[in-house]
């Protein structure tokens, strides 16, 4: 096979046919070999773009053309040895090879994805898409920074309302205490009278000593003692006054029994006056973490509602129960009364700000306890009704040590 293909005795070269005319010759030879030249140029352009631009979706029909091209050029490298050396059967080989690839990208390549290339933009295109695709970068950098200054102005504004909604909350924490002080106000003014009462009347004993001449040092010194411990009784008043109302800044540790019962000999007297029983149903000690101050508001709030509630039904025998238990994790404070219960209608309402079921009441007592429990004390405060009355239930989070321990 591979003799024939280089078999030239058999031909006649090509230079025949030219006569051998010099001129037609070096023309014929010279064309043949510069179109050689071009055409292997052109392939290997093609090829080296190829392997420089591996992900070119094209990269199979520009594979197709350089190796067409190279073939072409192949026929007129043939063209021009043949002038002088008639290897015709390769000339003819070459040229089926070219005619296959040819066809092949004519016919079965090119023409069905005719329509495809035809719809590939054109530079003015492609000019247009990328000037369209930059003003569109540009818009949305803008419309970027334009959301990074109203977010910057939301954080601020957020900030702003944060603030205003704290300072509220102090307000109402302050018009809570207000109101609170003016309860206590009247407490200390119940506790006071017995022993005011009794300190006029030890008075008028030394008055009355000295005018019937029986005031010796020894009565003297008796009734003495006993007015200092009216005033020390009145002044232990004062300073319980004054420990209820002094602001704590950072949580800390108190006892929940101790809480309870400071409160309880603050707001005792009122109970009293109104002839409504006061019950302590205390299980063990519990620390608790958090503003002892603040706990002991909230429970004058709902004892202050308590006492209300049983006032309004102007009934005898009115009960109120305050019992500490615990769980697992939770010390647990209900306060009950038979003063009648919460409306329905209402109840999801109560801890709602300037909501309240009284002629007189400002709405900020329980609203003000909600705060307090859940979150400055990371609690949290419900209300349901019982037989005869309402039951508000605190639930607070109990006071580990590093160790893990309970106090």
């Amino acid at each position: 096979m591979l003799k024939t293909l280089f078999e030239a005795s058999p031909f006649t070269p090509h230079g025949y046919c030219l006569l051998w005319q010099p001129g037609l010759v070096a023309l014929s030879v010279g064309s043949d070999l510069l179109i050689a030249a071009s055409y292997f140029f052109i392939a290997g352009y093609i090829t080296y773009f190829l392997l420089k631009r591996r992900q070119s979706e094209h990269k199979f029909l520009l594979g197709l053309t350089a190796l067409y091209i190279a073939a072409c050029g192949l026929t007129h490298l043939l063209g021009a040895v043949i002038i002088w050396i008639p290897l015709y059967y390769i000339q003819a080989a070459i040229m089926a090879v070219t005619a296959a690839i040819s066809a092949y990208t004519a016919f079965f390549y090119l023409g069905p994805r005719l329509s495809y290339l035809l719809n590939f933009p054109t530079a003015d295109e492609l000019q247009r898409e990328i000037d369209a695709r930059k003003k569109q970068e540009a818009a949305l950098l803008d419309a970027k920074e334009v959301l990074r200054q109203l977010n910057a102005s939301l954080e601020q504004r957020v900030l702003e309302e944060t603030e205003k909604n704290l300072q509220k909350e102090r307000l109402l924490i302050q018009q809570s205490r207000l109101a609170a002080m003016g309860e206590m106000i009247g407490n200390i003014a119940h506790q006071w009278r017995q022993p005011l009462n009794a300190l006029g009347l030890v008075l008028a004993n030394i008055e009355d000593a000295d005018h019937m001449q029986q005031l010796n040092p020894e009565y003297l010194q008796d009734l003495v003692r006993t007015g200092e411990g009216l005033i020390q009784q009145m002044s232990s008043t004062i300073d319980d006054f004054r420990h209820f109302f002094r602001p704590q800044k950072q949580p800390e540790p108190f006892s929940a029994v101790a809480a309870i019962e400071e409160t309880l000999t603050l707001v005792s007297p009122g109970f009293v006056n109104h002839q409504i029983e006061l019950r302590r149903e205390m299980g063990e000690d519990i620390q608790i973490l958090g503003f002892a101050n603040e706990f002991s508001q909230v429970l004058l709030n709902l004892l202050g509602n308590a006492k209300d509630a049983v006032l309004i039904q102007r009934k005898q025998g009115g009960v109120v129960v305050i019992r500490l238990v615990r769980d697992e994790s939770h010390a647990i404070v209900t306060v009950a009364d038979n003063g009648g219960g919460i409306p329905a209608a209402v109840m999801e309402q109560i801890f709602e700000p300037y909501f309240s079921t009284k002629a007189q009441g400002t709405g900020i007592g329980l609203y003000m306890s909600k705060m307090i429990i859940e979150n400055s004390m990371g609690g949290s405060i419900i209300a349901h009704n019982v037989d005869g009355g309402a039951e508000f239930t605190l639930t607070c989070p109990i006071y580990r040590t590093d160790a893990g321990r309970d106090l």
